[in-house]
């Protein structure tokens, strides 16, 4: 009898294994859904999936040409591919946004795992176009000259 139980609960737990990486698989592969590519949130989901793609002359194009942050900036600082993003929130005061994203990162587990982090970037409407101002996510500096 014992025997036959712990094949039953062996059985159970290796059904339950799979089922959970199909559904992981199942999930990662689902494209999100595209946002209005003219809005601050459009904005900010171009310049992810292009910096998550290592797209980085893409993703400059989304930064405000007037700051310092550049491909050059980008190409300095490497990212996770694997990482997941989903809008947390987002706030429009007149020609200016806040755009806040959560960014998960997974650790190759097949039972889950990993960590995330939060950030906001801030746009602003110049025309009737968005940018990214400042120093937005994977930057910590931008404008440093480097030595060769």
């Amino acid at each position: 009898m014992r025997t036959s139980a712990n094949r039953m609960l062996g059985i159970t737990v290796g059904v339950i294994a799979v089922i959970a990486i199909a559904v992981g698989v199942f999930t990662a592969t689902q494209s999100p859904s595209a946002l209005d590519p003219d809005s601050p949130e459009g904005v900010v989901q171009q310049y992810m999936t292009a910096v998550l793609e290592h797209r980085n002359d893409d993703a400059a194009t989304f930064l405000d040409a007037t700051g310092k942050c550049t491909a050059d900036d980008l190409d300095r600082y490497g990212t996770q591919q694997d990482a997941r993003v989903d809008l947390t929130s987002s706030e429009t005061t007149g020609a200016t946004a806040r755009v806040t994203v959560s960014i998960e990162y997974s650790s190759g587990d097949p039972f889950g795992g990993g960590w995330s982090e939060e950030k906001t970037m801030r746009l602003a409407k110049t025309g009737s176009s968005w940018t990214i101002t400042g120093i937005p996510w994977p930057l910590y500096e931008c404008g440093m000259t480097v030595v060769k």
